[in-house]
């Protein structure tokens, strides 16, 4: 018995030892990169200055022949997020930047020259101190109003006036023309 007990105990060791020196295996760690791309676009805006369409900027006068108006101031809003200085421009969106009436023979210039007794309409604002005409559609670049500064303030706005006056002899008529406004490089 003391022989078996030996040998149980010898084999108990073993397995004990058998355990003691068995290392499991270890792995090296692995690595994966991970790339994030994110595109914003540039944006770039026009608008009122509640950012609403250009739509509501319509300016409308009823004058007398021998008449001037020069009092109504219509806000520009320009947006920007891009790295660029952007300018605002405007130019006839047609043709002439005259304002023409119904009888289209009947015409009111684009001018610089706003007062009573001249037949002439223009604007003032911006960079523009003084009264401008506004170019027809052909002039490639149009009427500079002003810089908008990139994206350092990312919204700049623009106080326009617009101006008309009449001469003696103005026809009785409806004028109208349609101008553009662009921000562009």
């Amino acid at each position: 018995m003391k022989k078996s007990a030996l040998l149980a105990v010898s084999a108990l060791s073993l397995g004990v030892v058998g355990l003691a020196t068995f290392t499991p295996l270890t792995y090296a760690a692995t690595t994966q990169d991970a790339t994030i791309t994110v595109t914003v676009e540039g944006q770039v805006g026009i608008g009122n200055e509640d950012g609403s369409a250009l739509s509501g900027m319509n300016v409308d006068y009823t004058l007398s022949a021998n008449d001037v108006k020069q009092d109504q101031t219509r806000t520009i809003k320009t947006t920007n997020n891009t790295d660029n200085d952007l300018t605002l421009t405007v130019k006839s969106k047609e043709g002439d930047a005259s304002l023409t009436g119904a009888n289209p023979e009947n015409k009111i210039p684009a001018g610089t020259n706003i007062k009573a007794g001249t037949s002439a309409w223009g604007i003032k604002g911006g960079n523009l101190s003084d009264w401008t005409a506004v170019p027809a559609y052909s002039d490639a670049k149009g009427l500079e109003i002003g810089n908008d500064d990139g994206r350092v303030n990312g919204v700049k706005t623009f106080e326009i006036t617009y101006g008309v006056s009449t001469n003696a002899t103005q026809p009785v008529d409806t004028y109208t023309d349609v101008i553009t406004y662009t921000v562009s490089q």
